[in-house]
């Protein structure tokens, strides 16, 4: 029997943020995990130290979808104050979150 979850990855810099809506089937036997992408897409840029959180809060529920896990990967994203910041858009916006 297979298990199968969509996981949405976020990838945000200074440029853009790109976007990957995956999905993977975990097979019953030892042949492993097998990824398939649904739907990907990019939108405005999210650095956390040039992004303000407001703009943040506002480009962030543009990736949302029915996804089961969802993480985010920002720039300028490096210490545990940047990651409690980000913890607290994402929970804004009623993101579940893996930083």
């Amino acid at each position: 029997m297979s298990a199968v979850e969509r996981i949405l990855g976020v990838e945000g810099g200074g440029t853009k943020t790109a976007w990957a809506l995956v999905e993977a089937v975990r097979s019953g036997d030892d042949a492993g995990t097998e990824f398939r992408i649904l739907d990907q897409g990019k939108l405005s840029p999210s650095n956390l130290r040039l992004t303000s959180p407001e703009r943040l809060r506002e480009i962030l529920p543009s990736c949302q979808n029915k996804s089961i896990a969802r993480e985010f990967f920002l720039a300028g994203c490096g210490t545990e104050e940047d990651r409690r910041s980000l913890a607290l858009i994402c929970r804004d916006i009623g993101q579940m979150q893996k930083l």
